[in-house]
Order: structure tokens, then C-alpha cells, then sequence
């Protein structure tokens, strides 16, 4: 799969804010805080993306994802190679 470095950058953060766990939820508005907010728009679609792809788990109840098992051996290869993101 390819992604754009905003895409690589968004499944990074997830698993960084989620400090490595996949049954940990993030909440969407606390990720959406970490970036600029003329990208919020554009990593909304990408979350979305994900969720059809299986990257990402949406909770039933609350606006939060969660990485999925699928996910960690793609983000592991992304964090080998180096992916630059600020917080």
C-alpha cells in the first residue's frame, strides 16, 4: 500500500497516542488537536479511509479509533524507516 506522508504521519500518531496498544481508543478530537487546523478536514476523510481499509477501528458508542492488529506491522515498517510528525 501506498500512502501520502500526512496518511503515514495519522497512523503513527494514533499508534503513539494509544502508547503502542491496539485496544487502546484514541479519541478523534485529541488527535485532530495534534495538527494544523487546515489539515483537520483532509485527516478526517483518511480516518474514514482507514476504518473501510481495516487499519482502524471505530468504538461503537464514542467518536474514538483504535489500531487494529492489521495496522501495527505497517506502522512498525513506517517508525524503521522514519516518519517525521510534530505533536
Amino acid at each position: 500500500m501506498k500512502f501520502t506522508e500526512l496518511e503515514k504521519t495519522l497512523l503513527v500518531s494514533f499508534y503513539a497516542l494509544a502508547k503502542g496498544s491496539t485496544e487502546k481508543y484514541v479519541d478523534e478530537t485529541l488527535l485532530l488537536s495534534k495538527f494544523p487546523i487546515r489539515q483537520r478536514k483532509l485527516l478526517k476523510e483518511y480516518i474514514k479511509k482507514f476504518v473501510k481499509k481495516g487499519l482502524l477501528i471505530k468504538h461503537k458508542k464514542e467518536n474514538s479509533y483504535r489500531v487494529s492488529r492489521k495496522a501495527v506491522p505497517i506502522i512498525s515498517s513506517l517508525i524503521m524507516k522514519g516518519v517525521t510528525f510534530r505533536f
